[in-house]
């Protein structure tokens, strides 16, 4: 059978055809199981921590009984309980909004028993702090506008139970304190792990932050470049514009032992 070369610009018209289908028929038939567990009595709960806008929220007022933006564990825990007593029933004419206001959210003391769980296939994912300090328009950061770094003690110990030796530092913007990012990477560097970050321009420009990440593991970096039209304060002040300056510092990133660097 003789193979044919497809044109590129014919699979990408056929890609966008299979999404828009796709799409199509999500939105067909995704309320369809909500609303077949609210028929059973059932209450329902969207949300999570990049849901939010109020599009989002219309959207699913129609098909849930509870929509939280965000959540601590005590109002998870409150939603529960008035679900168990009968306080909070199904089909509710309007939801109920649920948002944690107080930025009370903290990741459970025992998050390290879940990964022990994940098949080679599934990379596990491992936060260092909760939150961003940067307010960039287009991202939904949990807690956004707050920054809290976790225990570098506990973050070895989430590391350690991870299964196989890739791992994800889920971060929304890793490495923004020095000091605490050398002293993680020199802890972690024993694990011999081949760590995958997100971080910023500002940070590759610090040559003793990269070589600390280097040695502590990172072989995989993403670089959140949105736009090359603006600024942001989380890349820092660049005298070079930003695509040019990528590319400079991913060279300096691989001189210091991260293999691979990429930009979204």
């Amino acid at each position: 059978m003789r193979r044919r070369r497809i044109p590129f610009d014919l699979l990408a018209e056929i890609g966008n055809r299979h999404v828009d289908r796709a799409r199509l028929e999500i939105s067909r038939r995704a309320p369809d199981p909500l609303e077949k567990l609210r028929a059973r009595g059932k209450v329902v709960l969207l949300g999570g921590p990049h849901f939010r806008g109020r599009s989002t929220h219309a959207e699913a007022a129609r098909h849930a009984d509870v929509i939280a933006g965000s959540m601590c564990e005590q109002q998870m825990r409150t939603i529960l309980d008035a679900v168990t007593a009968g306080r909070l029933a199904a089909n509710r004419r309007q939801p109920l909004y649920v948002a944690d206001t107080e930025n009370r959210f903290r990741y459970p003391e025992n998050f390290y028993q879940s990964l022990k769980s994940r098949k080679w296939y599934q990379v596990p994912t491992i936060p260092t702090s909760v939150g961003c300090p940067y307010d960039c328009s287009f991202c939904a950061a949990y807690m956004q506008g707050k920054y809290l770094l976790r225990d570098i003690g506990t973050v070895y110990n989430e590391m350690a139970h991870s299964p196989g030796r890739i791992a994800l530092i889920c971060d929304a913007t890793f490495g923004l304190r020095k000091r605490y990012t050398i002293d993680l990477m020199r802890a972690l560097a024993p694990l011999k792990k081949k760590i995958g970050i997100e971080t910023t321009l500002a940070r590759l420009k610090d040559r003793q932050v990269l070589e600390a990440m280097g040695k502590g593991g990172v072989t995989w970096l993403v670089v959140g470049v949105e736009t090359v039209a603006e600024k942001f304060r989380k890349h820092g002040s660049a005298d070079l514009p930003v695509s040019a300056s990528f590319l400079t510092l991913s060279a300096s990133a691989a001189s210091s032992g991260v293999d691979r660097t990429a930009t979204w």
